[in-house]
């Protein structure tokens, strides 16, 4: 039977209590289990500009839910990687299929980088199999944004 793990905040300092032994050793699980996923199914994401790249891509793909264009220029300013070691990683995933170079409708000169669906695909089954890590220990509760951070709202992620 999962774990029930209930994250408590300090009110007075808004700060994090920490996990249980048992809550540790579970979400260490899952990191590990995640990293097996990733070495497994990410060969083509295993250096830190391609996992940059990678993830960038991801965050604006679910944030944007399918409008799918990050600029190119954005790409380059991560601070974690050169431009050309960038416009290399933003190359291997144009050559192995994952994204395409697109021009920009409201500026020309702007380019944009759009996934295809073979690097969706790869999003959707990385969210799901970190899903299916957690559900293994964890009950998750989606909390309510909208209002203050203590509050959650009646709906679950999962029965």
């Amino acid at each position: 039977m999962p774990a029930v793990c209930f994250v408590m905040r300090n009110n007075s300092t808004n700060q994090l209590h920490p996990p249980e032994p048992r809550d540790a050793e579970a979400i260490t699980s899952i990191l590990s289990g995640l990293i097996d996923w990733e070495n497994e199914h990410g060969q083509a994401f295993y250096s830190i500009s391609t996992r940059e790249l990678y993830f960038k891509l991801a965050l604006v793909y679910f944030a944007k839910r399918h409008t799918q264009n990050v600029s190119l220029k954005s790409s380059f300013y991560t601070g974690r990687a050169s431009e050309r070691t960038m416009r290399n990683a933003i190359c291997r995933f144009e050559d192995q299929g994952f994204i395409k170079r697109s021009g920009s409708h409201i500026d020309h000169r702007n380019k944009l980088l759009i996934p295809e669906d073979k690097l969706i695909k790869h999003f959707e089954e990385h969210i799901q199999e970190f899903m299916r890590l957690v559900q293994e220990h964890f009950y998750l509760i989606r909390k309510d944004r909208s209002t203050n951070h203590e509050s959650t709202s009646e709906s679950t992620i999962n029965p």
